[in-house]
């Protein structure tokens, strides 16, 4: 665990550094998926960490609320990963939880994943899909280009 003790002036972007590296050096976490489809989602749990710990940096225990916001971006990346290389979403919605999400954030997702997800793409193509619509919902993007527009 992080100590940040009460201290009001905590940057969220310093706050979230450690987890969102943690996400970045975790081979596993990539599963099957290459960097076409693992790169937007790391970017995009990445900024959602940072926007957890603009939340998490008011919260009593700002190191307790950022370490509880990182095992749920790990099992929310691998929910995604696994959805992605199955084609079912459905582990996706089971992951969604505070701190990581507000609870508007939350029912936002659960409007905005797809139901299915076609098997005749890639899984690569299919995480970046939900990483859109997750961040649609969420109201925290990923940035612009290739990677970042919504599919079609």
């Amino acid at each position: 665990m992080t100590n940040y003790g009460m201290d009001s002036a905590i940057d969220p972007q310093d706050l979230a550094q450690p987890y969102a590296e943690r996400l970045a050096e975790d081979e596993d976490l990539r599963g099957s998926l290459t960097d076409a489809g693992f790169g937007p989602l790391l970017e995009w749990l990445t900024n959602l960490m940072i926007d957890a710990a603009g939340r998490a940096a008011k919260a009593p225990d700002p190191g307790v609320t950022m370490d509880r916001a990182g095992r749920l971006a790990h099992q929310l990346g691998r929910s995604i990963v696994q959805a992605a290389e199955q084609g079912d979403p459905a582990p996706v919605r089971d992951a969604l939880a505070e701190p990581l999400l507000t609870n508007a954030q939350i029912a936002a997702a659960g409007k905005t994943l797809p139901r299915s997800l076609p098997k005749r793409i890639s899984p690569d193509e299919r995480a970046r899909r939900i990483v859109a619509a997750l961040a649609k919902a969420a109201g925290v993007g990923i940035g612009q280009g290739e990677a970042g527009e919504e599919p079609a």
